[in-house]
């Protein structure tokens, strides 16, 4: 019996999303637009998401209110596929709990506990 090996064509999954994003950094904003990427707005939306605590919903209405403003905007409409291309990137946070007073993080092996250790309040 002949063993046959399964031959792929085309780049595999990883080199896939490797040249997306390269093609995304490529990608004028919108026609005309030297001075962002489609990448590179995405990156700052999305930092300004973050730093302000948008909800993923908030951050969704405004893609939308975007693009329906500028209909030849080159960005994505939804906070999910937008976090999907920050994934890719390997940028991606995740919030940690932290006590008001400072005082410990609910990480690692204290990620469990309903009780800061260390100044007792819940």
């Amino acid at each position: 019996m002949v063993e046959t090996k399964e031959i792929k064509k085309g780049p595999n999954n990883e080199a896939r999303t490797f040249y997306a994003l390269i093609n995304d950094a490529n990608k004028e904003l919108y026609p005309g637009c030297e001075s962002f990427s489609t990448l590179s707005s995405i990156i700052r939306l999305y930092l300004l998401k973050c730093l302000h605590g948008w909800s993923n919903s908030s951050f969704t209405d405004l893609l939308q209110l975007l693009k329906e403003a500028m209909p030849n905007l080159n960005i994505h409409e939804s906070f999910y596929k937008t976090k999907a291309m920050i994934s890719d990137l390997g940028l991606d946070y995740k919030k940690i709990h932290a006590c008001p007073k400072h005082c410990m993080l609910f990480w690692k092996e204290n990620e469990s506990l309903d009780v800061y250790s260390i100044c007792k309040s819940s």
